[in-house]
């Protein structure tokens, strides 16, 4: 639960497209000095990062994705003058071990707007470990692309004592990710006060893979100990709250308290 002392930290709550403004307000959390954010899965849609950026002046946004999709959306946008200050664009995707510098994706026949991973590691109805391959992919379109761990990531950009919040979408890769967070920081967890994260079990193929990955994804979150806070969208994008790293995060930035 949080506490008095947690709510030092900055918190922003999910948010899909429609209501991203509305949800970056939704805690009056201080980030006066200075939060980082990290994104991953940027695709066609900035609304979440420019909404907490436009309540947060001296948040810093960091958005990872080098996808095409992903790639023409940016450029176009930032043609248009349409990139706000303080996000900052990585063109990486997030891998799930030191040994995975790329990652194969496709482009989905049914969805235009993001790629998803060509096979996803998920557990079966029997518990055992399998490959899943996502539904609805276009072999045509497959192709690797570079990719870095968390841990890389936050090294190579001055972050190794963490971040505030961390936002994946990266279209079924989550439960990788988890795994591989939970082999690298053990109980510690990944270094952050908050993580945002949308779920894409509906892309797994085969009876019992996609409540099977589910359930041991938030299982080793929990172990992490990130605890379940609320749930948007039929229960697809979800917050997860460190309760004592995001009081430590807030006392290192001697934020004011906010009831």
């Amino acid at each position: 639960a949080a506490s008095n002392r947690a709510s030092n930290s900055f918190v922003v709550a999910a948010a899909s497209a429609s209501n991203a403004s509305a949800l970056a307000a939704a805690s009056d959390a201080s980030a006066s000095a200075g939060a980082i954010v990290y994104a991953f899965g940027v695709g066609r849609d900035i609304t979440w990062d420019a909404a907490v950026i436009k309540r947060h002046p001296n948040v810093v946004v960091h958005g990872f994705d080098n996808t095409h999709v992903a790639t023409e959306f940016i450029v176009e946008l930032a043609k248009r003058g349409g990139v706000p200050k303080r996000w900052n664009w990585h063109r990486v995707l997030l891998a799930s071990r030191d040994d995975e510098t790329t990652l194969t994706m496709a482009l989905p026949r049914s969805h235009k707007d993001a790629f998803v991973p060509v096979t996803i590691d998920a557990a079966g109805a029997d518990g055992k470990r399998k490959e899943a391959r996502p539904k609805m992919l276009t072999d045509e379109t497959r192709e690797a692309f570079a990719a870095a761990a968390l841990w890389r990531t936050m090294k190579k950009l001055g972050h190794e004592d963490g971040v505030d919040i961390v936002k994946v979408d990266i279209e079924g890769g989550e439960f990788e990710v988890i795994r591989g967070w939970e082999e690298r920081y053990g109980a510690d967890g990944p270094p952050t006060c908050q993580l945002l994260i949308e779920w894409h079990e509906r892309f797994l193929t085969g009876v019992g893979a996609a409540s099977a990955a589910r359930r041991d994804a938030e299982a080793a979150l929990l172990r992490m100990g990130f605890t379940p806070l609320h749930c948007w969208e039929g229960i697809q994008e979800c917050v997860y709250w460190h309760c004592a790293r995001c009081a430590e995060r807030g006392e290192a930035r001697d934020v004011d308290d906010v009831q």
